[in-house]
């Protein structure tokens, strides 16, 4: 199990971001499957199971441009374990079984920001 949310950070949180500081957002498996696929967003989120072995791969790009932008992005992806809303398993009272195969950490640290260029 895969999940993840994403958003630009807002420099001017007073006034809106303009159009052109929107992101395209497309989430990929090493085989070049297409798991989650957005164009011209501010935020989003994912959640998938992974069908495929293998890394998977999310790509953030904006526009060009003129003079050059950086944005800020907020991104959080967890897999396996750490994807499992554990709050909602101790409310049904019981705790599901698991291994860790499949459990692996991937490249992108929780909450990192990510800049992008355009």
């Amino acid at each position: 199990m895969t999940v993840g949310k994403y958003s630009i950070v807002n420099p001017h949180d007073s006034q809106p971001l303009p159009e052109s500081h929107k992101l395209t957002v497309r989430v990929t498996s090493s085989y070049g499957n297409s798991y989650h696929y957005l164009e011209r967003v501010e935020s989003g989120q994912f959640a998938f199971t992974a069908a495929e072995a293998g890394d998977y791969m999310a790509c953030f790009w904006a526009v060009d441009h003129k003079p050059n932008a950086t944005l800020t992005v907020d991104f959080d992806w967890k897999t396996g374990v750490t994807a499992k809303d554990w709050s909602k398993v101790a409310k049904k009272g019981s705790v599901d079984a698991c291994n860790d195969e499949g459990d692996k950490d991937v490249e992108f640290k929780a909450n990192n920001a990510v800049g992008v260029t355009g």
